[in-house]
């Protein structure tokens, strides 16, 4: 039986701010060598400044 109080309480999970929304999951192909320089280089946070910092294409 519910009462007042808890009728009142959104359901579920809080609602994620816009700025630390999940992204999308992009899957890349690469040899074994070139994920341990992609490891070194900085992963994810690195390839995503990279794309941030690029000209965009003409």
């Amino acid at each position: 039986m519910s009462t007042p109080d808890t009728d009142k309480r959104p359901r579920g999970r809080p609602r994620i701010p816009d700025d630390q929304r999940q992204t999308e999951r992009v899957e890349v192909r690469m040899t074994a060598a070139q994920r341990a320089k992609y490891e070194r280089l900085g992963g994810a946070p690195w390839m995503r400044d990279q794309i941030d910092e690029a000209p965009e294409p003409k």
